[in-house]
C-alpha cells in the first residue's frame, strides 16, 4: 500500500446520525485499526461490494475523509489514513476483534438509530 503523506482531519462535530451508526456497525463486524493505529479499514468478501461503497460514502459524507476501495483476490477491502478516526473508534467499540463491544450509550438511542447499527452489524 502506497503511503500518503496528506493527513485527513475529522470535521469538528460528527453528530450520531444513522450513517455514523451503521459505519460503527461495519466497523464492529468487519472493521480493524492497522498496528500503527492511523488506519481504519473494513474488509468485505467480494459479493458484498455495496457495503465497501456505503462505507466510503459515510466517511465521505459524516466525516469529510476519502477511503480508498482495494481488491485483495476475492476480498474487497476499504481503507482510510485517519489517526482521530481510529481513536474515536477504538475508545467506542474496542481495536480487537475480541475486545469489540456496543458502548452503554448504544441502549438510549432511538429505536430508528439502533437498527441502523444493526444494518452494518449484519
Amino acid at each position: 500500500m502506497r503511503r500518503s503523506k496528506v493527513k485527513q482531519p475529522l470535521r469538528d462535530a460528527v453528530p450520531v446520525t444513522g450513517e455514523l451508526l451503521r459505519l460503527a456497525g461495519y466497523f464492529v463486524s468487519e472493521g480493524s485499526i492497522g498496528a500503527k493505529g492511523h488506519v481504519v479499514q473494513w474488509s468485505f468478501s467480494k459479493t458484498q461490494e455495496a457495503y465497501a461503497d456505503d462505507v466510503l460514502n459515510i466517511l465521505r459524507d459524516v466525516f469529510g475523509l476519502m477511503g480508498k476501495k482495494y481488491w485483495i483476490n476475492s476480498l474487497c477491502e476499504v481503507r482510510v489514513g485517519s489517526v482521530l478516526l481510529a481513536e474515536l473508534l477504538r475508545a467506542w467499540f474496542g481495536k480487537t476483534a475480541s475486545a469489540k463491544r456496543f458502548p452503554d450509550w448504544v441502549l438510549y438511542l432511538p429505536d430508528e438509530k439502533v437498527k441502523e447499527l444493526l444494518k452494518g452489524f449484519w
